[in-house]
């Protein structure tokens, strides 16, 4: 993503005007950075409100004119301030204390402190490092938002995990396919979802070996949504790579079935009439041709169509023998399938 740097914006808050917050104001505007100063806690949240500033310098060094952890407690609680940066401005005395006084100060909810210094060399560095950093990062979070957003705007199921399956965010489709909550998927095994008999051993060995090869793994899952009904899903999962050759997460992409209405929980006529039994998966990487089919277009003719229970028992059969059957043969009923659904 194409990140545009924006003009910094810098809040002070002290009780009053002094050589440290003219300091922090110098180094501010040197930096071109646009800087404001509030004196009082009702001032400094209404300030944070308006401004919404990338950088706020709160004055701890005394009690007396308000309560500096008070005041950050209160500026968290507004909304998107996870955003910003607070830095908690202490006495030099409070550092050389071996008793981890920071640890009150980050409990608060200052993401760190900064040593009083009204030398303007160390402010206008003490900026620079801010930028390059914590802006920086805070930024790059904000833009996050925009692609957590997308996924919820995603028709397809969007699970991300760890190496261990563990799911550590699910995307609204996901609710939508599974019948879960988010948070109700959230901390769940994502291959505990599929059914337990359609996981073989062989399969999740060979998810987990092209995982570890940083290759993607695609193949027909079949999900149990909370209600018990077993959903087939054309699944892809990607491992996304930390560092060179090592992955720290898993993106399970789960293809929607159905291509003209979105599907809801309570759409239940358009789940299949006819329960799939074949068990398994393939990986299409080791297919070529005819395997390469439209999975997304063929879950949608299997869910939408109608059958007579004739048709059923012998659909039912058809599966049935896939599933104990060689690959050239399992790709031959599928086109008998086909020609029985057309």
């Amino acid at each position: 993503m194409c990140l545009k740097i924006p003009t910094i914006r810098v809040l002070l808050v002290f009780a009053k005007d002094d050589a440290q917050s003219d300091a922090l104001k110098w180094a501010a505007e040197k930096l071109s950075c646009e800087c404001t100063l509030a004196y009082a806690p009702e001032a400094a949240t209404e300030a944070y409100q308006n401004i919404h500033p990338h950088l706020v310098f709160i004055d701890s060094r005394q009690s007396k004119a308000f309560d500096a952890a008070t005041l950050c407690r209160s500026i968290r609680n507004i909304q998107g301030s996870q955003y910003s940066c607070l830095i908690a401005v202490v006495k030099k005395s409070a550092v050389d204390k071996e008793d981890g006084s920071i640890a009150s100060h980050l409990q608060s909810g200052f993401s760190r402190w900064f040593v009083e210094t009204h030398n303007l060399g160390n402010c206008l560095n003490e900026l620079i490092q801010l930028h390059h950093t914590d802006v920086s990062y805070l930024l790059k979070l904000r833009a996050a938002q925009a692609l957590f957003t997308a996924l919820d705007s995603c028709r397809d199921g969007i699970i991300v995990t760890g190496l261990d399956h563990n799911i550590q965010y699910a995307n609204k489709a996901s609710e939508k396919l599974l019948g879960y909550e988010a948070k109700d998927l959230t901390g769940k095994n994502a291959q505990m979802l599929c059914r337990a008999e359609s996981v073989k051993a062989d399969i999740v060995e060979s998810i987990n070996m092209q995982v570890k090869k940083g290759k993607e793994w695609e193949g027909t899952l079949f999900h149990k949504r909370k209600s018990g009904e077993n959903l087939p899903l054309w699944s892809r999962i990607l491992p996304v790579e930390t560092y060179a050759g090592s992955a720290e997460h898993l993106v399970h992409v789960n293809e929607s079935p159905f291509n003209e209405k979105p599907f809801s929980s309570d759409t239940t006529d358009m789940l299949p009439l006819v329960k799939p039994t074949r068990k398994g998966s393939v990986d299409v990487r080791s297919l070529g041709g005819e395997t390469g089919l439209n999975r997304r277009q063929s879950f949608a003719k299997f869910h939408a169509m109608t059958l007579e229970p004739p048709i059923t028992k012998v659909i039912n059969m058809i599966l049935a023998t896939q599933e104990r059957s060689p690959l050239f043969v399992v790709q031959a009923l599928d086109r008998v399938l086909d020609i029985l659904r057309s």
